[in-house]
């Protein structure tokens, strides 16, 4: 009989004895990991963001959609100071997913954060995680990032005076017809973790690189993909490339120009 081998909790504070001097730094170097755990892939901004007098843990990028993620730290049980801290740093920098992490949820400030969810669209998310650590027998402790609070689990009521969702207009039915398959075959081929075109005359997703992503977009009368290089050193330190097609053959069809959605050129040929 095969002898199996028991695993055992770490304490977080055999690993990090104190959150801001070790925990933070950490999890600024592991952000892939906590990404996993959420289904986003994160880019980190600035450690110890300002906000007035007070600072953020985390300030972090959504590569997804490009916008700000705010992180909230804690290595010991949920709080009501904490959960004021997070809604105040999620105002400040208008976050559009906020991620609390915590040794312990506490069953009131987990039903908050599901509040939340609840009455926020959807772009706005609330994310309650436990960190755990784990090792097996005289093993290095691996980190576990359990997810208590998830915003796609929430079901939003309907009919308490809450109008429906906004359907896409026409030119927004356009960009998602455009741009879902390029998501998709994307997806699939492991380069995002995006699943719903949004409407938007823009599309971006990262590299494998966390400096470099790429962007598609609807540039009025003309089409341009480029690439950015964003490096993390600087505050909003950003360079890049792009590549624009002004003067690409154009359809010997006139009914293929659609004025309204504008165009988008790609290896000499207009495909929209």
């Amino acid at each position: 009989m095969v002898e199996l081998s028991k695993m055992e909790r770490v304490d977080l504070q055999e690993i990090w004895s104190h959150e801001a001097h070790e925990f933070t730094p950490w999890l600024a170097d592991n952000l892939t990991d906590l990404g996993e755990a959420l289904g986003l892939k994160l880019e980190l901004q600035e450690r110890e963001a300002s906000v007035g007098k007070f600072s953020l843990d985390l300030l972090v990028r959504d590569i997804g959609n490009d916008r700000p993620v705010i992180i909230e730290n804690q290595l010991t049980a949920t709080d009501h100071t904490h959960l004021g801290q997070t809604l105040t740093y999620a105002a400040w920098h208008e976050a559009g997913t906020i991620v609390w992490i915590a040794k312990e949820f506490r069953d009131e400030h987990r039903a908050a954060l599901n509040y939340l969810n609840s009455r926020t669209g959807e772009d706005t998310k609330f994310f309650g995680v436990v960190v755990e650590l784990w090792k097996i027998d005289d093993s290095r402790p691996a980190v576990k990032f359990d997810l208590v609070v998830d915003p796609n689990a929430v079901v939003v009521p309907n009919g308490e005076g809450e109008p429906p969702p906004e359907p896409p207009t026409e030119r927004q039915k356009r960009f998602i017809a455009f741009f879902q398959p390029l998501i998709d075959t994307l997806r699939e081929n492991g380069a995002t973790k995006a699943r719903k075109a949004s409407g938007n005359n823009w599309f971006n997703t990262g590299s494998g690189s966390t400096r470099v992503e790429y962007w598609v977009e609807f540039a009025g009368s003309k089409g341009k993909s480029e690439y950015r290089s964003t490096s993390t050193a600087t505050k909003n330190g950003t360079s890049g490339c792009s590549t624009s097609w002004r003067n690409a053959r154009k359809p010997s069809n006139p009914n293929l120009a659609n004025r309204s959605l504008g165009s988008v050129w790609t290896m000499g040929r207009r495909v929209a």
